[in-house]
């Protein structure tokens, strides 16, 4: 998730070289009100600083026209305080404004005006606009370079600023780079900044995260919250953020339940600094919810992922990268629920601000792509699927390079849908390749492993290779178990998987256990009523016919229709498939009746839709 790094600079305001006399009164009124707006930054109120300053400036402009530096002084403070309130249009126009009066001013401004180019940076970073904010920065770079030398905390601050515009524009290596240059510097300076040192740290922890290096990631955002706690106590917006940033490593590496605490603090402390509707308070809920999402938890994550994307739209509009995150993840929780047209809808939005917004080669494009392919795979839509993995996987080795476990991941995608269509050769080729770089990477846990474990079962099935097979399905169970535990919905996926293979083999008693124990997690996950209860019981139903339990078989078949039936239209194929084996029940049962009942509720349900 991205977030907002702003750094407030305190304007330092001298009358040495005035001009003009001006009533005491005035001045000092002006003065008051500048050093409260500043006292009240320091504090975190942003709408009592912007009241303070706004009637500041307004002294100044009806006083001090013949001081364009004051005018200056006043706009650009004013400027840093919207761009905290997100309210970036009227900033980009008041450091404009004051960039134009510090060049008018006949003093020497170039610090001042180096702060205005670096402001503007941020402004133009903030709303995306990325090839505007650079040349703003590379000239506050510059003009800090010579005015301090190389090795200043001005110059730090800069630094820091263009790593992470790198980072957004997905240059993750040159990101990387301007992080430990500011680093660096920040911590050779006689008086370290505990919060500037913070700051820089938590970014380099956020590019070890995008690059999978999970290990590097802990270590420097743990560090970085320990430099916060240190600057502003265990109650500040950096260190919610920065709990924030834990808590997803942490579902990266797929340790949830050291996930959730850092979430939950996160969350407590934004709420009771700023309110429930914030975008930081919004981001924190969208957080929350995909580690609902992860743990099966769905009708909680969905709630939490509504309610992170209201805000977000009231607040940025719907035109915005992190709605489009948000998109993907409420489309993803669609898609498992089956509500297809729905998941469509949202992946394609969240497609195209991405594409207004990154450049062509970002890695969250390709993300983007992967998701759609995996949408119109799960559809049986495998024509468009597998032109648009290709694409992703073409801009995700080019972004991240190619062991990236992103890259994997889509491997493993384009490999599942070459098995679907039968291309065992070029699918077993992409599964070797995507498990090597897991592989590599010693990724040990679910989803990643799993997947690649469980793919490669499925290939060894479509092949007939049952051994094979369960070996497969089986170290996918224990890698599930073992990270989710033992009533997730994965591991009743997996359960499912390895119950088939049991009944290919004959094995139907093994194949009855699990398809049981399958059943109760999914009855508790999602419900009595759920097409996925569905699923189960008609499988099991299927166990029993061939173990010659006719009366179970015919329970579980007649439940499984009434819940498809509850769900969808008479003429949908779950439906059809589910009558059709009642009927073939009913004639090894020799109640051919009921059979002939159910063939010609068929036939007239076929008729009317002719």
């Amino acid at each position: 998730m991205k977030r907002i790094l702003l750094i407030v600079l305190i304007f330092i305001l001298s009358f040495a070289n005035s001009q003009f006399v001006y009533a005491n009164d005035i001045e000092d009124k002006w003065i008051a009100l500048t050093q409260e707006a500043m006292g009240l930054v320091n504090k975190g109120d942003y709408k009592g600083a912007a009241f303070s300053a706004e009637k500041a400036l307004k002294i100044a402009e009806d006083n001090f026209e013949a001081e364009p530096y004051v005018m200056a002084g006043s706009r650009r403070i004013l400027a840093e305080i919207y761009t905290v309130q997100n309210k970036l249009e009227e900033a980009e126009l008041l450091y404009n404004k004051a960039l134009t009066g510090f060049k008018q001013s006949p003093e020497d401004n170039q610090a001042e005006i180096a702060i205005c180019l670096n402001g503007l940076g941020q402004n133009y970073r903030l709303r995306e606009r990325y090839t505007e904010a650079e040349p703003f920065y590379i000239k506050a770079l510059a003009i800090r370079k010579e005015l301090f030398g190389t090795n200043h905390q001005e110059v730090a601050i800069v630094l820091n600023n263009l790593g992470s515009l790198y980072q957004d524009m997905g240059k993750y290596e040159k990101a990387e780079s301007f992080f430990k240059q500011s680093l660096a510097i920040k911590e050779k300076a006689k008086a370290p900044n505990s919060y500037s040192i913070g700051i820089t740290l938590n970014n380099l922890g956020m590019v070890y995260k995008t690059k999978g290096d999970y290990a590097n990631a802990e270590l420097f955002y743990t560090r970085a919250l320990t430099e916060y706690e240190k600057a502003r106590g265990s109650e500040s917006l950096a260190v919610a953020m920065c709990l924030n940033n834990l808590g997803d490593l942490y579902v990266a590496m797929a340790n949830y339940d050291k996930a959730e605490p850092f979430y939950k603090r996160s969350l407590t402390i934004k709420e009771k600094l700023g309110g429930s509707n914030t975008i930081s308070f919004a981001t924190g809920l969208n957080n929350l919810a995909e580690l609902y999402k992860r743990q099966g938890n769905y009708i909680q994550a969905e709630m939490l992922y509504t309610k992170s994307l209201s805000i977000c739209n009231d607040i940025l509009g719907n035109n915005n990268l992190l709605v489009a995150t948000i998109y993907d993840n409420l489309a993803e929780i669609y898609r498992i629920n089956k509500k297809y047209a729905k998941a469509e809808s949202l992946l394609k939005l969240s497609l195209d601000i991405k594409e207004q917004k990154l450049p062509s080669n970002h890695p969250d494009i390709g993300k983007s792509l992967n998701n759609i392919a995996l949408l119109y795979y799960v559809t049986g839509d495998y024509d468009k699927a597998e032109p648009l993995y290709k694409q992703a996987l073409s801009i995700l080795e080019k972004s991240l390079g190619k062991s990236h476990q992103e890259v994997a991941t889509t491997m493993n995608n384009l490999a599942i849908l070459y098995t679907a269509k039968g291309d065992y050769v070029r699918a077993e080729v992409l599964y070797k390749q995507s498990w090597a770089i897991y592989k590599k990477g010693q990724i040990s846990g679910y989803p990643d492993l799993a997947n690649s474990l469980t793919s490669l079962g499925d290939l060894y099935l479509d092949k007939k290779n049952y051994s094979q097979t369960e070996l497969f399905y089986n170290r996918a169970l224990s890698v599930c178990e073992k990270e989710l535990g033992s009533n997730h919905v994965v591991v009743a996926k997996c359960l499912n998987k390895l119950a088939l293979v049991h009944k290919n083999k004959g094995n139907y008693e093994e194949a009855r256990s699990l398809y049981e124990r399958s059943l109760l997690i999914r009855e508790k996950a999602f419900g009595l009523d759920s097409l996925y209860v569905a699923s189960n019981l008609n499988n099991l139903g299927l166990i029993c016919k061939l173990q010659s339990d006719y009366n179970q078989a015919e329970l579980f078949y007649k439940k499984s229709l009434d819940i498809l039936l509850n769900n969808l239209e008479e003429d949908n194929p779950k439906v059809i498939v589910t009558q059709k084996n009642l009927i073939t029940l009913y004639r090894k049962m020799n109640l051919n009746v009921k059979a002939d009942i159910l063939e010609a509720r068929i036939k007239s349900i076929s008729k009317v839709n002719q």
